[in-house]
């Protein structure tokens, strides 16, 4: 809110000296709002490059880039042989792992009786073996 009466009574001098401050408080407002915007600008190119370099990174490290391999090489290494005969732990790192459910406990035994009395016993045998074979 501005005092007009303060400035009614004023000479010329006076009313110019009010001016020209007026005028440099001006200019310090503007400089200070200019340089607020722009670290306001920055700050918002800042926060989307960020953004961006989160949306573009992967969301996954693969095995072999995580460097874990190497971590398990090396401390499979500084095992005795008597620790690993007693964790089996040689079997763990050399063996891959098979990943089935057995036909018992997917509900479809039924099925698999059913198909072995309709082709034969014989015939039944020599498929489950082929298949086998494939795993």
């Amino acid at each position: 809110m501005v005092d007009y009466a303060k400035y009614a009574n004023m000479n010329a001098r006076q009313l110019v000296n009010s001016l020209m401050t007026l005028e440099r408080k001006e200019e310090k407002y503007r400089e200070e709002v200019k340089n607020k915007l722009r670290d306001m600008q920055e700050l918002a190119y800042f926060l989307k490059t960020k953004i961006k370099e989160s949306l573009d990174t992967p969301k996954f490290v693969s095995y072999k880039d995580s460097g874990l391999h190497e971590i398990a090489l090396e401390l499979e290494s500084k095992l005795t042989p008597d620790e690993i005969a007693e964790n089996d732990i040689q079997e763990t790192f050399k063996k891959p792992k098979q990943h089935f459910t057995p036909l018992e406990e997917t509900g479809l035994a039924e099925l698999a009786e059913e198909v072995k009395t309709n082709i034969g016993a014989d015939k039944y045998a020599q498929i489950k073996q082929e298949v086998k074979n494939e795993l």
